[in-house]
């Protein structure tokens, strides 16, 4: 399911909010496909954090997209454009299948 509205539609309201900020001379498309292309074995410390936190259940292959990977777990595209990324699950994606419930219902 990809959602065609902005995340202030699909969360008008939420519980925790986050901010993060980083100046950069490349555009907003160019960064999201580089996220998209992000594999385990290019940022160590997640993967060697997310294999602690789901003590081994997780098969987190170094050359896998960790993106795929987090679909493969239960995460769904909320939304995709040329600017924005929004994944969600709900659910603990480290604990056994059947724990939790999808997004769309």
């Amino acid at each position: 399911m990809v959602h065609d509205g902005s995340l202030d539609e699909l969360l008008p309201r939420w519980h925790f909010r986050e901010h993060h900020r980083r100046t950069t001379n490349v555009p907003p498309s160019a960064l999201l496909a580089a996220v998209e292309q992000l594999t385990w074995a290019d940022v160590r410390v997640l993967h060697v954090l997310m294999r602690i936190r789901s003590a081994g259940r997780l098969s987190l292959a170094r050359r896998h997209r960790i993106l795929d990977d987090m679909v493969a777990i239960g995460f769904v595209v909320l939304d995709r454009s040329r600017d924005e990324l929004v994944l969600a699950a709900l659910r603990r994606p480290w604990a056994r299948r059947g724990r939790g419930c999808s997004p769309s219902g």
